[in-house]
């Protein structure tokens, strides 16, 4: 079992090289934030393990880690999960 925190410091939004006004957009900057991720995996056999991972637990939007507005850098999934299977041969 595992986790992970991760704490992003507050994200400005920039245009032209400076932080954009409202002229371009109505917020500016993205609050500071805390993401948490989890993982839980089991051995089944010494040739089989199962993983399950969570991402983003608390289920927030982030600006990113450009500072950009567009869908490319703002994460607007939240919340996901993913299974892995490992078997050895």
């Amino acid at each position: 079992m595992s986790g992970t925190w991760n704490h992003r410091a507050p994200t400005y939004i920039f245009s032209s090289g400076a932080i954009a006004g409202p002229e371009v957009v109505n917020i500016n900057r993205y609050p500071a934030i805390d993401l948490f991720d989890a993982a839980v995996g089991v051995d089944v056999t010494d040739d089989f393990r199962i993983q399950l991972s969570a991402t983003n637990l608390t289920d927030v939007n982030t600006g990113g880690n450009l500072g950009y507005l567009f869908q490319d850098y703002v994460d607007q999934i939240g919340r996901r999960y993913q299974v892995t299977v490992i078997a050895k041969f």
